[in-house]
């Protein structure tokens, strides 16, 4: 039997910026970009955009 080494596994965090300025959005993805666990799905202007956008998925 394979023992599974669960540390090996990659995990990373999902996150949706929500921010009416495209200059937070800009500043925020790439500082959060730069983390290899941290993936940012979009960049949102409006928070009913967001509840929309988390719907879907």
């Amino acid at each position: 039997m394979q023992s599974k080494n669960i540390l090996n596994k990659k995990k990373s965090i999902n996150v949706l910026i929500v921010d009416d300025s495209a200059v937070v959005h800009k500043v925020h993805s790439a500082l959060l970009e730069v983390a290899p666990s941290i993936e940012v799905m979009a960049a949102l202007p409006d928070p009913l955009f967001a509840m929309k956008r988390i719907a879907i998925k």
